[in-house]
């Protein structure tokens, strides 16, 4: 199965240290380029960002591509 997150789960996963829930209920994980500029490059939290950053390497994202032509 597949899911389309927006931000808001993955800060809150990762601040309860639980972004491993993901890999066990989705086999890939697709996130729009604005979720990761919010989750990980603008994000001022290093230890959110890190966990975000390693559980992007353990499970398969995808970035959503946007076309609003």
């Amino acid at each position: 199965m597949i899911v389309i997150s927006n931000s808001s789960p993955l800060i809150a996963l990762s601040s309860a240290n639980q972004l491993d829930i993901l890999r066990r209920l989705f086999e890939t994980v697709y996130i729009p380029e604005a979720v990761y500029q919010e989750t990980v490059a603008e994000n001022h939290f290093a230890s959110q960002r890190k966990r975000i950053l390693r559980a992007r390497k353990e499970i398969i994202w995808a970035f959503l591509p946007v076309d609003l032509g």
